[in-house]
């Protein structure tokens, strides 16, 4: 098992990442790792994590990274916490297309995609966020399982339910369920909740 294939438990000021892969762990562009100023491009993982693994990345582009589907999730990443980030055109082929289970302040999640579900994110928490034209296999094309303060949810897309947001998960229960002072506005869904589904929308 490894981690981080452009980089691993490092510090990385004004530096370009890109085209690293890992044959077998987390995180294709790095791991347990603080990034400022950095971009992380065209990346991946088998697992999870195409992007970042376990890092702080502040002011940060994660583009167009990749995750497969043996049981992790985030596609551009994973367990991290992002500050001013913009995470763009991510894919993963299981949950969490832009970021699972992370926290994010002042980011842009746009076009980043997955199989399962939150298209942007996935059991993350978000705060001051803007996510558009993110798109989900199954529940939540921008969000799901999230707790979501004081975002942009617009144009996102869901094949099944919710399609800005959704608390319904066919994976497992995440990061609370909750949307407050948020703007929704514009997304689909096939089925149910084009816009938020199974939540609790405060102020919205």
């Amino acid at each position: 098992f490894s981690s981080g294939g452009g980089a691993n438990a490092s510090v990385l000021n004004n530096c370009l990442i890109a085209t690293n892969s890992i044959g077998w762990g987390d995180g294709g562009g790095v791991s347990s790792s603080v990034l400022t100023n950095c971009d992380l491009i065209a990346n991946a993982s088998p697992i999870t994590a195409g992007g970042a693994e376990g890092s702080t990345l502040s002011n940060c582009r994660l583009i167009g990274n990749s995750a497969g589907d043996e049981g992790g999730g985030g596609g551009g990443a994973d367990h991290c916490t992002l500050n001013g980030c913009v995470l763009s055109g991510n894919y993963i082929s299981s949950y969490g297309g832009g970021a699972s289970s992370s926290t994010l302040n002042n980011c842009t999640l746009t076009n980043n995609s997955c199989i399962s579900d939150g298209g942007g994110a996935y059991d993350c928490i978000l705060s001051n966020c803007t996510l558009v034209g993110n798109s989900a296999g199954q529940y939540g094309g921008g969000a799901c399982v999230s707790t979501v303060n004081n975002c942009v949810l617009s144009a996102n897309t869901a094949a099944n339910s919710g399609g800005g947001y959704s608390g319904i998960s066919g994976v497992y229960f995440g990061k609370g369920n909750s949307l407050r002072n948020c703007v929704v506005f514009g997304n689909s869904a096939s089925q149910n909740g084009g816009g938020v589904e199974g939540c609790i929308a405060v102020n919205c």
